[in-house]
């Protein structure tokens, strides 16, 4: 299957490759204990950092986790100062802000 790829500032946005309930089949596979990130993310094709974000994602927002907002988000600059000084606090990782606010 050919990913779809939209230009943004110099960066490439794939359209989304996997349905929402592979993904989640793929999540409760890692939550469940079936398997590693890494032999769940080699045995599907896709990579374990993928993987964990949708992980980490699920365990703060659910299924709505996967269901793709319209456009991209608008945040304020004192939100994002707020996040910054939260990773930096050691408060949340990157990847936990990241699945938290988005």
């Amino acid at each position: 299957m050919e990913i779809s790829k939209v230009s943004f500032r110099g960066f490439f946005m794939a359209k989304r490759k996997h349905s929402i309930e592979w993904m989640i089949d793929r999540v409760n596979e890692y939550l469940s204990g079936t398997g590693s990130y890494e032999s769940i993310a080699e045995a599907n094709g896709i990579d374990d950092r993928t993987l964990r974000s949708w992980v980490s994602a699920y365990r703060y927002h659910g299924v709505d986790a996967f269901v793709k907002g319209s456009g991209n988000k608008q945040y304020s600059r004192d939100f994002k100062l707020s996040c910054v000084e939260t990773v930096l606090n050691g408060e949340l990782s990157v990847l936990e802000c990241i699945s938290k606010y988005e």
